[in-house]
C-alpha cells in the first residue's frame, strides 16, 4: 500500500490542531477548488498526528491508499495518484496552518467524527479518522 508522510508545523496547541483537523467547515475551506470526490474501490487510511513544540504543533499527515485492478491500479498509483495526492495534502496542510488565530476568534465546535489519543510514552497526540 502506497504511504505518503507530510510534517506541517502549525503555531497553535495540538487541541486546536485537533478541532481544526475534524472541522467539516475547515475541510471544505481547505479543499476550494480542488474538486475533490469521493473515488469508488480506493482504500484509504489518513492518519493525524499532532507534536507539541516549543510555540506550537508539528501536523504529521500519514496517508495510504490502495486502487483497485490489483496490478493496473498499482501502476495507476505510482504513475498519477500518489502524485495528485501529495500536492493535494500539501495544499490542505497549507491551507489549515493558516486557520488556527481564525478558529481561535470564533472557537466553533469541530463537528465530524474522529477520536483523540493521548499516547502515554511519547508526546503525540493522534486524531484517527472514522474509514
Amino acid at each position: 500500500m502506497p504511504s505518503i508522510r507530510i510534517e506541517t508545523a502549525i503555531a497553535a496547541s495540538p487541541e486546536l490542531c485537533f478541532d481544526l483537523a475534524r472541522d467539516v467547515g475547515a475541510h471544505v475551506r481547505s479543499t476550494k477548488g480542488t474538486d475533490e470526490t469521493p473515488v469508488a474501490g480506493v482504500t484509504m487510511r489518513h492518519l493525524h498526528e499532532f507534536v507539541p513544540r516549543d510555540g506550537g504543533t508539528t501536523m504529521v499527515d500519514t496517508f495510504s491508499f490502495t486502487s483497485p485492478l490489483g496490478p493496473l491500479g498499482a501502476i495507476f498509483d505510482r504513475l498519477f495518484l500518489a502524485g495528485y495526492l501529495r500536492r493535494f495534502l500539501l495544499s490542505r496542510a497549507a491551507a489549515l496552518k493558516g486557520m488556527p488565530k481564525a478558529l481561535a476568534r470564533s472557537r466553533v465546535p469541530a463537528s465530524s467524527g474522529g477520536e483523540l489519543v493521548v499516547c502515554e510514552d511519547a508526546p503525540v497526540v493522534q486524531l484517527r479518522e472514522h474509514q
